[in-house]
């Protein structure tokens, strides 16, 4: 079973959000968007 996740603190999931819709790059996108994910739990 492959380890969970977890993230530190500095960004909150609203902040991961909004940079994951900001985004202007494909890839950054995708990876604002599974930090958003994990955030989320």
């Amino acid at each position: 079973m492959p380890k969970k996740a977890y993230l530190a603190e500095h960004l909150s999931s609203e902040e991961l959000k909004d940079r994951y819709r900001s985004s202007q790059d494909s890839v950054e996108t995708r990876r604002w968007q599974l930090l958003a994910q994990i955030s989320l739990g």
